[in-house]
């Protein structure tokens, strides 16, 4: 590692500043929605503090996230109203992700340029602003950190077949789900990785000393899995992620509603960059109710449009184009 930052200081220094110069007003900004629940139970004590919620069987598989809750109870508990550190936590943990994936791009494409970019990439993307600039996201960060670690050194057992990258990655990718399971897509693909990054064929001799080499890491990986689908998906909430879940209704179109919904939560940020349409919507709002320039309200408006549209695109791809359909919803909301 010291002879891969010795030929390559420079590259990770351009990342390091270019995350610095990206996010350098972070520590001006404040809370602004679930992290006040969080601080609220750590202002109400011992009695109202998130720690008190989590049980031994949680803890060990990871449910509830009990590293992010330990995180949390410490920024908002301890530091309270000041949110520097926050801010500091989050830039260091942004730096040091795109600095990862410099290492891991590199080392699968030996293109030092292409792992500029992919590293470039991930500090400028408005799906990883929100990790940084919301404290409440604050934990994908360590869980990516996590998650990027277990996979650099697994490639590294692969090339250098020593045991010891290869229990650094495991236990990396276990850790990264008490932080977060953004991570349980590693079960599947660690095993998988001889097959992809190395070309061997899928022989049942390969396939039999796969399996036994991650034979415990597989069986653990099923009871996490295990644990978070049930937590998920037989519950009876009304809500999954942004919409409703299905929970008023059976049990099967509960779970294939929420099948659904889950991944597009995240997945439209994708294809719909939100920081895009919040920068053109002041302009428009000002343009279309020229009563609100001047008013502070005007951005407050501007949010309320881009929540229209995402909603409206998503009613047209959901109904097929009916524009009958869509109306009617909309008036019935």
């Amino acid at each position: 590692m010291r002879y891969f930052i010795f030929r390559n200081w420079i590259y990770l220094l351009v990342i390091f500043f270019t995350t610095l110069s990206v996010f350098i007003d972070l520590p001006k900004t404040f809370y602004q929605q679930d992290e006040w629940q969080t601080l609220g139970h750590n202002l109400a004590g011992p009695s109202g503090s998130a720690l008190g919620d989590i049980n031994l069987v949680r803890i060990f598989f990871g449910e509830g996230r009990p590293l992010s809750t330990v995180m949390y109870s410490l920024f908002l508990g301890y530091f309270k109203f000041t949110v520097f550190p926050s801010a500091i936590f989050a830039i260091t943990f942004q730096a040091l992700n795109s600095m990862l994936v410099f290492v891991l791009v590199s080392k699968i494409t030996k293109n030092k340029l292409i792992a500029l970019l992919s590293a470039s990439f991930l500090i400028v993307n408005s799906v990883s602003h929100q990790a940084v600039t919301w404290v409440s996201a604050n934990s994908t960060l360590p869980a990516a950190t996590l998650i990027l670690i277990s996979l650099i050194t697994y490639f590294n057992y692969l090339d250098k077949k020593e045991r010891k990258y290869f229990y650094v990655s495991i236990i990396s990718a276990i850790l990264s789900l008490y932080f977060k399971g953004i991570g349980l897509f590693l079960f599947v693909l660690l095993p998988l990785l001889p097959f992809i990054y190395q070309n061997k064929s899928f022989t049942k001799k390969n396939l039999l000393f796969i399996l036994k080499d991650n034979l415990m890491f597989l069986v653990f990986g099923f009871l996490m899995f295990a644990v978070r689908f049930i937590s998920t998906f037989f519950r009876t909430e009304e809500v999954a992620g942004y919409a409703s879940g299905g929970g008023s209704g059976s049990f099967i179109y509960a779970v294939f509603l929420r099948t659904i919904l889950y991944p597009l939560t995240s997945l439209f940020q994708i294809f719909v960059p939100p920081l895009d349409l919040y920068s053109i919507t002041p302009a428009i709002t000002k343009m279309q109710y020229k009563f609100l320039v001047g008013s502070p309200l005007v951005d407050l408006v501007a949010q309320s449009i881009v929540a229209d549209m995402i909603a409206i695109m998503g009613s047209i791809l959901i109904h097929g184009f009916n524009i009958d359909s869509i109306l009617f919803n909309l008036n019935g909301a």
